[in-house]
């Protein structure tokens, strides 16, 4: 195992890691790339004196971040609640405040929003009189559940708020995701005018994103939301997930984030090297779930998004016909198949 990563796992998820010489340079891009920096300096560890300082560099930032950040969702939310709106934080946004010591320890890029499906006109004509504004992004109804919005504030730092009408866009999770159910089970976010999954729901959420977003891709500040949240759940709580996740199609998406916490847990000696499910099953699970019509449409507008989109992903200058991105999109498709 790579030794920076050794002692990172170890200074997180122990807090007692192995003494560090002086003269160690600070990984810095280590820290950026897991998102730690913040969470590392919380913990107040003994650390050379060069890595100290450059942790309080990036610490800086993003506690400004964080208090801007923090002004504005309270502003949203409360529009929100006056509306009379349903809204579940899910995700970074609620873990920052439920979980970790300072909210601005968990480091993000977004907030995320989940919304009952038939309010989405009006939640979009909130955000857009509070001064949010719409970022192009993939649209079909079958392939594409979310809008991405930014807001600038006077200080010139851009937020971004995903608004989420269904949490996946897979269609085999989508019904295993039902808004009404997951809020009549939630609790409220101290302090805030809003609410969050229960602990339980919210860990199912953490591992249908990781193993369907993520899989390949490991940053050390979801296994520590996986590791945090996992201490919330009692022995029956977590009997219910690893049978509800031991069965297709969540089987699917949570076996990945599973075997890591697996490894921090002492269950398996080596840290995991991840081969999520191949696409094809995840494909078909999708199908199956759908019907003839529904098949047609969905392949259609995984296929051919719209021109917008297509733009704003693949030639932002504008200078390419819409026919050559389509063969873009297509061909980077047949190679990531072929990759799986």
């Amino acid at each position: 195992m790579d030794p920076i990563l050794k002692w990172h796992l170890e200074a997180l998820f122990t807090k007692s890691p192995k003494s560090l010489p002086d003269s160690a340079p600070p990984p810095i891009e280590f820290w950026r790339q897991h998102g730690i920096a913040p969470y590392l300096y919380e913990l107040g560890l003994e650390l050379p004196s060069s890595w100290q300082k450059a942790l309080h560099a990036l610490v800086q930032p993003a506690a400004i971040a964080e208090g801007l950040s923090a002004n504005l969702l309270s502003q949203t939310f409360d529009a929100f609640q006056r509306a009379g709106l349903k809204v579940l934080v899910v995700k970074g946004a609620a873990l920052a405040q439920m979980l970790y010591p300072k909210p601005y320890t968990r480091v993000r890029c977004d907030a995320d929003l989940w919304i009952k499906p038939e309010n989405r006109a009006e939640v979009d004509a909130l955000l857009r009189q509070s001064g949010w504004l719409i970022k192009p992004t993939l649209t079909g109804e079958l392939v594409r559940h979310q809008q991405i919005y930014l807001h600038e504030d006077p200080f010139g730092h851009t937020h971004q708020l995903d608004l989420h009408w269904s949490l996946f866009d897979r269609p085999a999770l989508r019904p295993k995701f039902d808004f009404d159910s997951f809020y009549a089970r939630s609790m409220e976010m101290p302090g805030w005018a809003v609410r969050v999954p229960n602990w339980s729901d919210h860990f199912l959420i953490l591992l249908m994103h990781l193993g369907g977003h993520h899989a390949n891709q490991v940053r050390l500040i979801w296994l520590l939301d996986l590791w945090l949240m996992r201490q919330k759940l009692d022995n029956e709580s977590r009997q219910k997930l690893q049978s509800q996740c031991s069965k297709r199609p969540l089987s699917l998406y949570a076996d990945p984030p599973l075997q890591y916490l697996a490894f921090l847990e002492g269950e398996r000696l080596d840290f995991p090297e991840i081969k999520p499910s191949p696409e094809w099953q995840r494909v078909w699970d999708d199908l199956t779930s759908l019907s003839l019509p529904q098949k047609l449409v969905y392949l259609k507008e995984l296929a051919c998004p719209s021109r917008v989109y297509m733009q704003n992903r693949y030639d932002p200058s504008g200078q390419k016909g819409l026919l050559s991105l389509y063969l873009l999109r297509w061909r980077r498709a047949l190679a990531y198949l072929r990759r799986r």
